[in-house]
């Protein structure tokens, strides 16, 4: 092959005639003598434009067989192949490229990587003390990404002794330190996190991710600190500055919770909100009518009949606590984990996870298919948190799957948590969350979402009338011990009024809510009063819906 005809062929792609381009390609590629490699990329290319996943894992094969040195093509292969849900090919690809060349440092990293992002966290682990063991460049970076694992099975130690690994080989890495001080956070260690995040500020004063930390860590009065003021003039000059979207979010974010601590109440809300105008840049259009329809789909689908006919036979007995957002499902978690027999595993994206592994329809699943659900989900419970623990799923939005859940685990226990409806909207609106949670940016939109909440909470009370226990928070706040006492009788679990003092335990809290679980029970203001002109069109959108509690 001339370069000419090649040059003729980049020619044809760069001015988007695609489909020229691959015939060329494919032409050529049947001559006996050619140089393959640059045709099957440019092939690539336009499988991958055409979105065709499939097409575009067979060019990669056809380059992997031609230079099977080149990892960046089993790393794209892999990445396709997680995108089609096709994880254990993806696997595969990485374990053919480390067999070939298993002095490879970084082909372990990115296997880690690989592997941490599909669940298997303790494989992943290995993969990057592999990656050490060869000496891989930049091994900061290597702990930071072990100490993040570590941190999300709960395992604090493991995770602090990692960061501490990657500060004594760099003790200016940015990235170590917030993390370090996320952990101090969530072990409940004020003093510690404060510490991290006060040295990251010393070397970058303009850092606006520890700024905003040391904001949220205060406690007392005065709120509106110096590191407010820096944070301010920081965001006011973001004309001039370079500044992510990411960054001004969270520090807008952070000025809200400052001034609504020192009850400046509509300048709080002015900040929450250009943080959440913000937060709508990186999340889909949340469409009302689709949520809708797909709570609609749900309610019809997940019926006493379905269930009937595709339960399935096992004794496992998780835990699940889900609900709204904000609506006390922390709070409830915490308590039930003091009784020794249960362990809190936080918001678990297991269940999700396998169920998009498995389709994207959960109302098309067969009963092979929820038998391999139901295997998955306890072999990462297992592999996470070992054989014998009772372990609380806590992750909020698994409401929508109840009955998926009772369908693959018949002796699942479920709590459903619920609030007053204005002070979850609001709570959601004040807290910078996922781009997953497209409904949180604005407060109609929340409204609209808790109201599909409560038709789908209903419709499982309706057909599982034994399996569900709603948790009132306020009713939780005010008669604790009552209602403890009903909670822990629904899991057949002896209650004990000492777990009331579950915030004086230095246990793991992974939530936005991590440290108002570790104050005793009270009943303070209503947040809502105090936002009572910012929130007229959600009163009178759920004042159309009465008993929303009851419901």
């Amino acid at each position: 092959m001339e370069n000419r005809e090649l040059d003729e062929i980049i020619k044809l792609f760069h001015a988007s005639k695609f489909d020229m381009a691959k015939e060329a390609c494919l032409n050529l590629l049947k001559l006996p003598i050619v140089e393959k490699e640059p045709l099957y990329i440019i092939l690539l290319e336009v499988a991958k434009i055409n979105r065709d996943d499939g097409l575009a894992i067979q060019y990669l094969d056809a380059l992997i067989k031609l230079r099977n040195d080149n990892m960046e093509y089993y790393c794209e292969k892999a990445e396709l192949c997680h995108k089609s849900g096709k994880i254990n090919e993806g696997i595969q690809c990485y374990e053919q490229f480390i067999a070939r060349n298993p002095e490879h440092a970084n082909a372990r990293y990115n296997f880690a990587l690989y592997l941490k992002k599909n669940g298997q966290t303790k494989r992943a682990l290995e993969c990057y003390s592999d990656a050490l063991a060869l000496n891989i460049d930049n091994p900061s970076e290597v702990y930071l990404n072990q100490g993040v694992i570590y941190t999300a099975i709960n395992d604090t130690n493991s995770a602090i002794e990692c960061y501490l690994k990657a500060l004594t080989l760099n003790k200016h890495y940015t990235p170590a330190l917030y993390n370090l001080g996320g952990v101090y956070e969530e072990l409940g260690e004020r003093a510690y996190a404060i510490e991290q995040y006060s040295k990251i500020i010393a070397q970058e004063p303009e850092n606006i991710r520890a700024l905003s930390r040391l904001i949220q860590l205060r406690e007392k009065p005065p709120f509106i600190t110096i590191e407010v003021q820096r944070l301010e003039s920081i965001l006011k000059m973001s004309r001039r500055k370079v500044l992510t979207s990411i960054d001004m979010e969270t520090g807008y974010f952070a000025l809200g919770y400052a001034y609504d601590c020192a009850e400046e109440y509509s300048k709080a809300f002015h900040y929450y909100k250009k943080g959440n105008e913000l937060s709508a840049n990186r999340s889909e259009l949340y469409q009302p009518d689709g949520v809708t329809n797909e709570t609609q789909k749900l309610i019809s689908h997940f019926t006493r009949s379905w269930l009937g006919n595709n339960q399935l036979q096992n004794d496992y007995s998780p835990i699940f606590v889900c609900g709204m957002f904000r609506s006390g499902s922390t709070l409830v978690e915490s308590i039930l984990s003091e009784h020794p027999a249960v362990y809190s595993g936080g918001e678990l994206n297991f269940l999700d996870q396998v169920i998009r592994r498995t389709g994207d329809d959960i109302t098309r699943f067969s009963v092979r298919e929820l038998q391999e659900i139901s295997k998955e989900y306890r072999q990462l419970v297992v592999d996470t948190f070992g054989e014998n623990c009772l372990v609380i799923d806590k992750r909020p939005d698994n409401f929508k799957y109840i009955g998926l859940i009772k369908a693959v685990f018949p002796n699942a226990k479920i709590i459903c948590t619920d609030r007053d409806p204005l002070d979850i909207c609001i709570s959601i609106y004040f807290q910078q969350l996922d781009s997953s949670l497209n409904y949180s940016t604005e407060l109609r939109h929340i409204a609209h979402y808790y109201l599909e909440y409560k038709k789908i909470l209903q419709h499982w009370k309706n057909i599982l009338p034994d399996d569900i226990y709603v948790a009132d928070y306020e009713r939780l706040v005010d008669n604790p011990k009552e209602v403890c006492s009903e909670l822990f009788a629904h899991f057949n679990l002896e209650w004990c009024e000492e777990y009331l003092n579950f915030y004086k335990t230095k246990k793991l809290v992974k939530t936005a809510s991590i440290w108002q679980v570790r104050r005793p029970l009270q009943r303070g203001v209503a947040r809502s009063e105090k936002y009572k002109s910012n929130i007229s069109e959600i009163k009178e959108l759920l004042n159309g819906n009465h008993n929303l509690k009851e419901g």
